[in-house]
């Protein structure tokens, strides 16, 4: 008869090879462990824009009326050194929109009612103008410019008092 070893008893070749097995599977399990990584990317982006600026170059000038004139109209486009003249300055190629009102102009406790008219352009010549209705998207020129001419109608009464009025054009540039 056979004499029967214990089901866990290893000979010394069997216990070398079982720890050459366990080393192997050591080093395996340690290489898969490093190799098991993944890598994310995502974007970063900036936008840099330039300083914005809106001037006033010039004052819209409506000239002097006697008493009894009951209208002045100053055009945008081609009314010279009269209109009033800013330049807007942002990044080159900037989506604008432009809004503004109408005001009246005061002294003494008597008023007179104004009409703003508005014209732009990317180009500072002023015939190249265009009118721009309240609410115009635009867009600014390769330097980031655009120019703008106020102009309008003052509309008097016949017996206006006479005095210097003076008031205030408000224009909003959204970008």
């Amino acid at each position: 008869m056979e004499k029967e070893h214990p089901p866990f008893h290893f000979n010394r070749e069997s216990s070398f090879v079982g720890q050459a097995l366990i080393a192997a599977m050591l080093v395996v399990s340690g290489t898969n462990a490093n190799a098991q990584t993944t890598t994310a990317f995502a974007s970063a982006n900036i936008v840099v824009k330039g300083l914005v600026s809106l001037s006033a170059l010039r004052n819209l000038e409506l000239g002097t009326v006697v008493q009894g004139i009951t209208q002045i109209q100053v055009n945008p486009i081609t009314g010279g050194g009269s209109a009033a003249y800013f330049t807007f300055a942002s990044s080159p190629h900037t989506p604008i929109i432009v809004t503004f009102s109408s005001t009246r102009l005061t002294f003494d406790g008597n008023s007179i009612e104004f009409s703003g008219e508005l014209a732009g352009s990317p180009s500072p010549v002023q015939a190249q103008s265009i009118i721009i209705k309240n609410g115009t998207g635009l867009v600014t020129n390769a330097k980031g410019q655009y120019h703008f001419w106020v102009g309008g109608s003052a509309k008097l009464s016949p017996d206006q008092p006479l005095g210097f009025y003076t008031g205030n054009f408000t224009m909003t540039i959204a970008y």
